[in-house]
């Protein structure tokens, strides 16, 4: 690990998909990454989006959280993106009815991205990125279903309701398609790391097939837009950070 005799702390910033990093209860797991464990603080923002962080205000104030729990020497982790490639680029199209193509909304998160980068360096150079995970709903039906309901939770007109069912149906792309999203968002988001000299790292490899499919131990049982929450899911997750620390 980190050999600075400087005290610091890994700080871990991300939406609901980085809730793996924190710590579990199970002993075992807790006896063997005390180490880093002791390093960690992870804050979490449900529903935060990347486009989110390059806003001057939003909805989650997030570039104030993210900068007033931040010190010097500490490593910052952001791990957020996930949710602009599940339901973000979705109600970009479906509801607000711009027809933008996948690059230009990658694009557009990235820029995001580059703003909160350049706000988190007043405090560190320490930063570290974690790319996106493929998505853990498979069936196309099941994909709806989920993110439908995160999208549309707002919106009580009845006629636009019923538009909007239509476009899901008829415009919603099955897991492939939805796989080679997360595959060009994450080659793009480890090139923008590298342009700026920050370590990126994801868990893609360890927890799926070479297709992009899930393994079945990291599928959720119920419709859920999460990864399974177990005791491997989150060693993957532990052991993916301590490897990338280790170059810090």
């Amino acid at each position: 690990m980190h050999n600075s005799e400087t005290a610091f702390k890994v700080k871990i910033f991300g939406d609901s998909h980085s809730v793996y990093f924190k710590r579990e209860q199970t002993l075992a797991l807790v006896f063997d990454y005390k180490d880093l464990y002791d390093l960690l603080e992870v804050f979490v923002f449900h529903s935060a989006s990347v486009k989110g962080l390059g806003r001057s205000v939003s909805t989650l104030n997030l570039q104030d959280k993210i900068l007033d729990n931040l010190e010097q020497n500490d490593i910052a982790v952001l791990c957020f993106g996930q949710v602009d490639m599940d339901s973000g680029l979705w109600y970009t199209r479906f509801v607000k009815g711009d027809d933008v193509s996948e690059e230009n909304f990658i694009e557009e998160c990235i820029a995001a991205y580059q703003v909160m980068i350049d706000m988190v360096k007043r405090k560190t150079n320490r930063i570290v990125i974690k790319g996106i995970n493929y998505p853990s709903l498979i069936a196309r039906g099941k994909a709806i279903q989920v993110h439908k309901k995160v999208i549309t939770h707002n919106i009580k007109d009845p006629v636009l309701l019923e538009k909007l069912e239509k476009l899901w149906r008829q415009k919603f792309p099955h897991v492939s398609e939805r796989i080679e999203l997360v595959r060009k968002f994450n080659k793009r988001l480890e090139a923008f790391c590298s342009e700026n000299d920050l370590q990126y790292f994801d868990i893609n490899q360890e927890i799926s097939h070479e297709n992009g499919i899930l393994l079945e131990q990291f599928l959720p049982s119920l419709p859920d837009h999460h990864l399974a929450d177990s005791i491997l899911t989150r060693k993957i997750h532990l052991e993916a950070l301590k490897k990338i620390i280790d170059f810090q």
